[in-house]
């Protein structure tokens, strides 16, 4: 069952800046999506098939925004790497739960230590009798006081987990006319609107905001801009405005102000993955307008 939520507004015109673009001009285009939650039947709960990995489900906002390219475009792919030890004592350990024969591996074990009193298995039992009566002694330190050494850590840099990438982006919007200033305050209201915070019908519970899908659009073709990156959904974490970007206050006859600035950190919802640059050109999906709206047409290349 999904939480009902008050009516949101699904309807917005396409607005832009600045309104007399040329049309072969390159621009950067926002599109808003309603953000519904999981889809559970897309997975197996109860098998090894993830059910939450792209199983969101989206809705489809009319209306966008486009906006003039911006002097510096990047993306930053990282993933999460950390350090992990792993002593001598904590090998044997694991060595020992994954023996099918644990009572046959023990004896073995202990043949070994018999038979190599001088050896590497001796000095890991004496240093396993230390580590016990630090233990008990409670006494950090105790095996590099008595012995003059430590366990080897066997330090190596392990796989952690992948990281959602960020992007920002920041627009010089001064208007050149009273109607183009109008766009401006829609474009902001586009913008504030959709990132906010949505109410269940009772009250109770708070939905989620809507998210979006950014285009660097190609002004010739209108395709997707084949120099640039792909950016999958994302949702808007931060909106600033500044007013009066120029520090001086002036506006038309109705009050509107002349320039703003607005400023604005997305977050993707998913991480990138290998096969999103599978292929030459042509991802998982051929049209990001497609139901699942999370995955571009394509990462290749870069």
């Amino acid at each position: 069952e999904r939480i009902q939520g008050k009516p949101i507004r699904k309807e917005y015109p396409n607005l832009r800046y600045p309104k007399e673009r040329h049309e072969t001009q390159d621009y950067i285009q926002f599109k808003m999506l309603e953000y519904k939650g999981l889809n559970f039947e897309r997975g197996t709960l109860g098998g090894l098939t993830n059910p939450l990995s792209k199983s969101r489900e989206f809705g489809p906002i009319e209306g966008s925004v486009t906006l003039p390219m911006q002097s510096k475009i990047s993306d930053v792919n990282t993933v999460n790497w950390g350090e992990s030890d792993i002593n001598p004592l904590q090998a044997v350990g694991l060595g020992l739960l994954n023996s099918n024969d644990l009572i046959g591996t023990l004896e073995t074990l202990k043949e070994n230590v018999t038979n190599n009193t001088a050896g590497v298995l001796s000095n890991t039992v004496s240093a396993a009798k230390i580590l016990a009566f630090q233990e008990a002694l409670q006494v950090k330190g105790l095996l590099a006081r008595t012995t003059g050494a430590i366990f080897n850590p066997n330090t190596e840099l392990l796989f952690r987990g992948p990281q959602l990438r960020p992007f920002g982006f920041s627009f010089f919007l001064a208007a050149r006319s009273q109607s183009e200033a109008n766009e401006i305050k829609q474009i902001i209201r586009f913008f504030k609107q959709g990132m906010s915070i949505k109410e269940s019908t009772d009250n109770l519970f708070l939905k989620t905001p809507n998210v979006f899908n950014i285009r660097y659009v190609f002004g010739r073709t209108g395709q997707d801009h084949p120099g640039l990156n792909r950016i999958k959904t994302c949702a808007l974490k931060s909106c600033s405005v500044d007013y009066n970007p120029d520090n001086t206050f002036m506006t038309f006859e109705d009050g509107t102000m002349t320039a703003y600035r607005i400023t604005m950190q997305f977050q993707e919802l998913l991480p990138i993955t290998e096969v999103d640059y599978a292929g030459s050109g042509a991802g998982p999906l051929a049209n990001a307008d497609e139901v699942d709206f999370g995955l571009p047409p394509s990462l290749i290349g870069f």
